[in-house]
């Protein structure tokens, strides 16, 4: 699933996590990924897929619910 996919789901702020955290354990940083959305929500015109891009980010930084971070509890594994 690609963020157009879960923006346009029936739970797409549960969907755009879900990629968040997926691309934190495949070793991307948590600064490349809320840049990643950024982009993605600058390419949005429609103002309530913008809202729920930006609430997505909010939980991604750790700035709405500090208590959720997945970064905090989250390893990327490195497997050899």
């Amino acid at each position: 699933m690609n963020l157009i996919e879960a923006l346009n789901t029936d739970k797409p702020i549960n969907n755009l996590l879900k990629i968040a955290e997926q691309s934190f354990l495949s070793g991307k940083q948590k600064e490349e990924i809320l840049s990643d959305f950024d982009r993605f929500c600058d390419s949005l015109e429609n103002e309530s897929k913008i809202d729920i891009v930006l609430e997505a980010m909010d939980v991604i930084d750790g700035w709405c619910t500090p208590d959720k971070d997945f970064t905090e509890y989250t390893t990327p594994y490195i497997y050899a």
